[in-house]
This record gives structure tokens, C-alpha cells and sequence, in this order.
């Protein structure tokens, strides 16, 4: 086929879709909305990935308020043709830092990371058009000449998921390839840190993990594994292969009701085979690991996951071995939603806190 080119004519803009998951250049990802804003924002705007723009969306009105794009200045920007929407953004994720200002990380099938900044008024009343696109807003024309930080670290490879680090300072950024590496980021420095290798499928999902003594990193990929990596070390410490096919999710949240309570991670993985497992996730001491290196036992207990159950559906509901696409906590780790393929519906399960479940416990014993 011939490709023909106008050059009279530019892309300027595009409308009517509302977000975009997969096509025939980009894979299925997980990370195609985050939201925008701070906990004391009561709106916060929903990011959704739109071909190759990032969309934002008043959750009270439904309307379009924001939107990103980019110059196309590797093909000549104006002039070729191409000066918009020759890629296709595969996955997103966004913060708010401590002093305001926003960042929104995009993932391209061209295998680049591009980081949008955006300034605190932008991030409380986004406005209406185009920003960092070839649009000019009459108001500000510096406002949209602004282009992304880009990164490089994945080749060729389809970006699949991105990770912010849940702090307020946000400096690090976690990526996953289709190529199944994985990427840490200084995006203060402009620059990647190290990256790991272990995956031989492409990244499904990606959380950090800080628990006393350990800075972690977790992923989920095509190959079935979940692995757990010590970002100390810049090494794998475990490795688990309980799911019978491709894992397609993986979150980790600390569900503790208040702050009286200790802390309890939790891990949920789900994928191809249906099941969605929960695992306890806990830092072992060093004391107990030296006494077992002295004792030469060579078991389990130096995991720092470990699989407590499952999450059953619901009683009303017919059962399915339909794959698991997305589990997601909700930011207070009260619950956490479950998406299957093909389904109408996403099964919501309550957690309940260390009050409610030693009372459950005692019911039980009374019955007995």
C-alpha cells in the first residue's frame, strides 16, 4: 500500500472518543484512567487515554475540560503531514506534587515515556482546549508551546504501564515494556535509575511497596509471574507462580483502619485462570532470618508475600472462570473493585477492619 501525504493540511484536533484501550499497534493495558487532583479536591478530573491525546473529564458534568497532545518534531512537525496523532498513547498515570503542580505520564507505542507538567491553577480549574498542541490559545500562547519531558528506556516496545511513586515529593516513576522490563526513573534528575530484568512476557502491572526495612518494587506480567523486587538491591526476592496462565492485575494497599491499628498489606493478583488471590505481604526481621540461616532451613517464611486466600464471587452471582482484567483498592483500602472479561458487572468486595473481623470471629465460635 502507498501512504499519501498531505501537506496542505494539518491534524489539529480530534473528538468523539471518550477513551481508547487497545487497537491494532497498541496492546491491552490497564492503566488507561487516573485521576488528577488532591484528596482535599472534592472534583477531582478523570485522565482517559484518546488516542493520541490524554483527556480530561469533569466527573460532575461530564464534560471535556483538558487536553494533551504533543508536536510531532521527530517527523518535522508542521509542514509533513504528521504533525499530530502519528502514535497511540497506551497507558497513563498522574499525581499532584506537594506544592501543587501536576504531572501526567503517558506510555507510547513508540516505546517513549513523555511527562506532562501542569501548574497548580491548571490542576484545580482546568480549562477548556488544547495544551501542548499545535493549537494556539490567544490568552497564553506560551501555555501551549510547552512540550513533554521525554524519556527513552524501552526501545521499540509498547509502553504497558506506568507507576507514580505514592509520595508527595513523587520523584520516581516505574515502567513496564511490552518486552517485559522494567524501568525506574528519576524524573527530577531527567534520567533512569536501573532497570530490572526477570520477565520474559510483557508488564501487566506495576505498584511500589514501602513497608519498614523494605523498599519494594511489585509486577505482574504475560508469563504467569508476580515478582516482588528490592529497589535497595536492584534484585528479585521472590517469585510466585500460583496462577495457571497470564496475569493480567496486581495491586497492593495498606487496608489498616486508623492509625491505632498496625499495618496490614495486602496484595490481590487476578488473571487468565479466573481466581483472584490474596496475599499478606510483610517484611521479615532480621533476627528470626538469621536465626533460620543458623538453624539451615531453607523454607518459605523468608517470603515477603504470603497467600492467605481467595476473593469468591458473590452468592447471587453465576459462576465464571471469566479472566480477571483489572482489581483496583479504593484509595482508604476499605474496598476493592474486581473486573472480569465479557462482564456487565464489577464485583465490589468490603474489607472489613480488625474490630469487625475479631467480632465475626466470635459469632463463629458461638455457633459452634
Amino acid at each position: 500500500t502507498m501512504e499519501h501525504t498531505y501537506l496542505r493540511y494539518e491534524c489539529a484536533d480530534s473528538f468523539g472518543l471518550a477513551t481508547s484501550s487497545a487497537s491494532s499497534r497498541a496492546p491491552q493495558s490497564n492503566a488507561i484512567l487516573s485521576f488528577l487532583g488532591s484528596s482535599r479536591q472534592k472534583l477531582p478530573t478523570l485522565l482517559t487515554t484518546s488516542g493520541s491525546y490524554v483527556v480530561g473529564w469533569n466527573t460532575k458534568t461530564c464534560q471535556q475540560v483538558l487536553k494533551l497532545a504533543h508536536r510531532e518534531t521527530l517527523t518535522g512537525g508542521v509542514g509533513t503531514g504528521r504533525a499530530l496523532n502519528s502514535d497511540e498513547i497506551v497507558c497513563l498515570d498522574a499525581t499532584v506534587l506537594e506544592e501543587g503542580s501536576g504531572k501526567v505520564a503517558t506510555g507510547w507505542v513508540d516505546g517513549v515515556i513523555r511527562i506532562f507538567d501542569l501548574t497548580p491553577e491548571e490542576v484545580q480549574r482546568p480549562k477548556h482546549g488544547l495544551i501542548h498542541s499545535l493549537i494556539f490559545d490567544h490568552e497564553d500562547e506560551d501555555f501551549v508551546q510547552r512540550e513533554p519531558l521525554a524519556l527513552n528506556g524501552h526501545g521499540d516496545s509498547p509502553v504497558r504501564t506506568l507507576c507514580f511513586e505514592p509520595t508527595q515529593s513523587s520523584s520516581r516513576l516505574a515502567s513496564g515494556g511490552s518486552d517485559g522490563s522494567v524501568v525506574l526513573w528519576d524524573i527530577v534528575a531527567e534520567t533512569g535509575i536501573f532497570r530490572l530484568l526477570g520477565h520474559r512476557g510483557g508488564i501487566t502491572d506495576i505498584t511500589f511497596l514501602r513497608i519498614p526495612g523494605m523498599d519494594a518494587l511489585i509486577t505482574s506480567s504475560l508469563d504467569g509471574l508476580v515478582k516482588v523486587w528490592d529497589l535497595e538491591a536492584q534484585c528479585c526476592t521472590q517469585t510466585i507462580a500460583s496462577h495457571r496462565g497470564e496475569v493480567l492485575s496486581a495491586t497492593c494497599q495498606n487496608i489498616r483502619a486508623s492509625t491505632d491499628e498496625d499495618d496490614r498489606w495486602r496484595l490481590v493478583t487476578g488473571g487468565s485462570d479466573g481466581q483472584v488471590r490474596v496475599w499478606s505481604v510483610e517484611k521479615k526481621h532480621v533476627d528470626s532470618m538469621e536465626q533460620d540461616d543458623e538453624e539451615g532451613r531453607n523454607s518459605e517464611k523468608d517470603n515477603v508475600c504470603r497467600l492467605i486466600g481467595q476473593l469468591a464471587l458473590p452468592e447471587n452471582v453465576a459462576k465464571s472462570s471469566q479472566k480477571v482484567m483489572t482489581i483496583r483498592y479504593h484509595p482508604s483500602g476499605r474496598y476493592v473493585g474486581v473486573l472480569r472479561a465479557d462482564s456487565k458487572n464489577i464485583d465490589v468486595y468490603m474489607i472489613r477492619n480488625m474490630t469487625e473481623t475479631n467480632k465475626k470471629r466470635r459469632r463463629r465460635l458461638k455457633r459452634r
